[in-house]
């Protein structure tokens, strides 16, 4: 590679971090103002805080905030972090972090705790909390009273969230230790084959690259796999965490699309003319 072109490469790799805001080292990241913290947290959290205090580090500033609605603490942080691969650092840029989700949702737990004694009692049910992509998990012996203690549940839940912050958040539900579906502010009570069947469907819309909502579901039918048509065992694509290999029979949802009949099944191939990994059916039949 001569110099000239050495020079160019290096002038278009410091034109991109100045482009992009990044930075060649941690102490030449910018990191969010006072203000810039404050309305950060207000697009992120529904709601202006108040600031209770903050901290300079190296390469780093943390804020006390207040919630004004509901009047508990947390933290939100602004910091430089830097990006790269195998040991190379490539750039540094700043992030933004809180722990808003956490104390809010302790929160929640602080004003609704007697009420969630009443329901576990009432229906026989164990709710927790722990932090996870989920709001909560309910469990007990019975499906109905899950999906019941669910629906009560829910009602605090839209009470104290008004600004919808747990908009996407579920209530998964467990009786007997199977997974029986999830319950949500948007979604009442969304049952597990709803869910799965769902799931397909956004699959093969993917697959088809179609809009899901141009998809109208049919039915839902569990065959052996040596009644699928399509099926060969030296086709299955070999995917991690996958039971293909193993499979003895599949669901298998059916689906009208443009007035035109199609099937879909959980087994996944390779798409012949793409290689890309694709569920088994006749909805990529050209």
């Amino acid at each position: 590679m001569n110099k000239r072109v050495s020079l160019a490469i290096i002038a278009l790799f410091v034109l991109g971090i100045f482009l992009t805001g990044c930075a060649g080292s941690a102490d030449e990241v910018i990191l969010s103002s006072y203000f810039q913290m404050v309305r950060w947290c207000e697009r992120e959290f529904g709601i202006e805080p108040t600031v209770v205090s903050s901290e300079k580090g190296k390469n780093e500033v943390t804020y006390v905030m207040e919630d004004t609605e509901k009047k508990f603490t947390y933290s939100a942080k602004s910091y430089a972090t830097s990006r790269g691969m195998d040991g190379s650092t490539f750039w540094w840029h700043e992030e933004k972090y809180s722990d808003f989700g956490d104390k809010y949702r302790e929160c929640f737990i602080n004003t609704y705790g007697d009420q969630i004694k009443e329901i576990e009692a009432k229906y026989d049910v164990t709710i927790s909390f722990e932090p996870s992509f989920y709001l909560a998990r309910i469990e007990g012996d019975l499906s109905e009273n899950v999906v019941n203690a669910a629906t009560d549940l829910l009602v605090y839940v839209s009470e104290f969230d008004t600004r919808l912050f747990w908009k996407d958040k579920s209530v998964i539900l467990y009786a007997n230790d199977e997974y029986v579906g999830y319950a949500s502010e948007t979604d009442v009570f969304v049952d597990a084959e709803t869910e799965y069947n769902q799931w397909l469907l956004e699959c093969v819309a993917n697959e088809m690259h179609v809009n899901v909502k141009r998809l109208d579901y049919i039915m839902t039918e569990v065959l052996s796999v040596d009644d699928i048509v399509g099926y060969d065992p030296d086709k299955l694509a070999h995917v991690l965490g996958s039971d293909n290999d193993t499979k003895k029979e599949s669901k298998v949802v059916h689906f009208n699309y443009n007035g035109e009949h199609y099937w879909i099944c959980d087994l996944i191939v390779y798409d012949e003319e793409t290689g890309a990994l694709v569920h088994l059916g006749n909805h990529l039949v050209k």
